[in-house]
């Protein structure tokens, strides 16, 4: 039980110097705050003063460096102009361009948006909430993979009547 020391703390950099893929470093985030919480509840259930309470302590230590360092990362690709998204960026009926298509926001949650589902479809095709779910079922798309855009209803209107030469063919 630990922290596997085999990933390292420094990510891979292009020539520039600039972090190679912010999707990756949210993601490392998100693990290490995970397993920082499994060692905080290991840690509160174990005896105070024991050999496992310093390796616990020891290893909540090495998990605040190392979310700080990816942390420190992420900061200065959004400063580059990389945007991470949130909860507070979306509501229901929005549009989410999610890996290359666009999907009505069906619910926001705290880790993802609900979008319908619908397999094998192509690039820049805009799935509604409504015609657009293959048997009624859903799909939750990750804020910290694949989600590269918003619109609001409005705005998707408009972009569908401009890329269809006015024509509105949801």
């Amino acid at each position: 039980m630990g922290i596997d020391h085999s990933e390292t703390y420094t990510p891979r950099q292009p020539a520039g110097g600039l972090l190679q893929d912010p999707v990756a470093a949210l993601r490392r985030i998100e693990k290490l705050e995970t397993e920082r919480r499994r060692v905080r509840r290991s840690r509160d259930r174990c005896r105070e003063g024991s050999d496992y309470a310093r390796e616990l302590d020891q290893q909540l230590v090495e998990l605040e460096e190392r979310i700080e360092h990816w942390g420190k990362l992420l900061a200065r690709a959004e400063a580059e102009g990389f945007k991470v998204w949130t909860p507070a960026d979306f509501a229901k009926g929005d549009f989410v361009r999610y890996r290359g298509t666009w999907y009505e926001v069906l619910r926001v949650n705290a880790k993802s948006l609900t979008i319908p589902h619908a397999p094998a479809v192509g690039r820049d095709v805009v799935l509604g909430g409504d015609g657009g779910r293959l048997g009624g079922g859903t799909w939750t798309a990750p804020y910290s993979d694949g989600v590269t855009g918003r619109m609001g209803p409005e705005e998707m209107h408009a972009y569908l009547a401009a890329r269809d030469g006015g024509e509105n063919r949801e």
